[in-house]
């Protein structure tokens, strides 16, 4: 849905949603993998071959490669990166909980700092990604390019 909707609008609403929809689905090769192993170690590489992980892995490689991609060339960068470096972990969590049953150790403590470094991640990834050295202006290099 987030892949349909990002064909349209601004640079940056399309890089957004290309770039959420391809940390979803980034999220989504975790939990392949995960079944992809399982079924690798229950039935070996011949039951693996007609089993459906492997494919949905394969699968969801190509697409996320594809959003990835989108995402990279449809807007800023200073939209995509932190967009796909923040919800990746996010939505791995939610699924890890949902689907394979995973929990978290209750203690407020342990809670407090999980969400101190999830924040500080995001905000650093935000911050580095709307900076850049001098020496990486393009600006000079196209401009002195186009001078006869």
């Amino acid at each position: 849905m987030l892949a349909v909707l990002s064909l349209r609008g601004s640079p940056t609403r399309r890089a957004a949603l290309s770039a959420t929809a391809a940390s979803i689905v980034w999220a989504l090769e975790a939990t392949f993998i995960k079944s992809t192993s399982d079924t690798l170690t229950a039935f070996g590489v011949t039951g693996t071959a007609v089993r459906w992980p492997v494919y949905a892995l394969i699968t969801g490689g190509i697409v996320g490669t594809l959003l990835v991609q989108s995402a990279l060339h449809v807007g800023p960068l200073g939209v995509s990166q932190p967009l796909m470096v923040a919800v990746d972990p996010f939505v791995s969590v939610i699924l890890g909980i949902w689907l394979f049953g995973e929990h978290f150790n209750n203690e407020p403590a342990n809670i407090a700092v999980g969400c101190v470094a999830f924040l500080l991640m995001a905000v650093g990834v935000v911050v580095l990604s709307r900076t850049s050295p001098p020496d990486l202006d393009l600006e000079p290099a196209v401009a002195a390019a186009e001078r006869p």
